[in-house]
C-alpha cells in the first residue's frame, strides 16, 4: 500500500540517513508493535474498562509522551471525582498507583491499547479489548 504522510520530527529523526524509507519505518513500527505486545499489562477486563473509560478522550500525543506517562493521574481523578473504581468494581487507586509503576513499555503498551479500544467501541468490550491486543487475567474471587 502506497501512503503519503507528513514526516514530522519523530519520523525525520527515525529516518535520518537511512535511503530506504519505507523499510525503515516498517522496521520502527514492527519493533514499536512487538513492544507494545510483550510489554503488554495483564489487568481484568473490569480494570481495562476503568482504565479506557478513564482515558477516553486523554491527550496521549507529544510533549515527550507526558500524557502517557501522566495517564495514572486521569485514572486516580476520574475515580476521585467520578467514581470510577465504583462504576467498574475495582479499586481505582491502587490501578493508578500499578499504572504510575509501570515500564516505560507497559505505559506505551496500554496507552495503544486504548487507542485501539475506542477504534473498536461499537463491540462488547471483552471483543473491543481483544482486537485492541489487551492482556486480560481473571479477576481474583473474593472469599467471604
Amino acid at each position: 500500500m502506497k501512503l503519503s504522510i507528513y514526516a514530522g520530527e519523530p519520523i525525520q529523526q527515525v529516518l535520518d540517513g537511512h535511503e530506504n524509507r519505507s523499510g525503515r519505518l516498517n522496521t520502527v513500527a514492527e519493533r514499536y508493535l512487538d513492544v507494545v505486545r510483550r510489554d503488554c499489562p495483564a489487568l481484568t477486563q473490569a480494570e481495562w474498562c476503568a482504565v479506557c473509560d478513564a482515558l477516553n478522550g486523554y491527550w496521549m500525543e507529544g510533549a515527550g509522551n507526558l500524557g502517557v506517562r501522566m495517564a495514572w493521574a486521569e485514572v486516580a481523578d476520574a475515580d476521585r471525582l467520578n467514581g470510577l473504581g465504583a462504576k467498574w468494581g475495582v479499586d481505582a487507586p491502587a490501578l493508578a498507583a500499578r499504572m504510575q509503576r509501570m515500564s516505560a513499555g507497559e505505559q506505551v503498551a496500554l496507552a495503544e491499547v486504548v487507542e485501539r479500544f475506542w477504534q473498536h467501541c461499537a463491540l462488547p468490550a471483552g471483543e473491543a479489548l481483544a482486537k485492541a491486543g489487551a492482556r486480560l487475567v481473571e479477576a481474583p474471587e473474593v472469599v467471604g
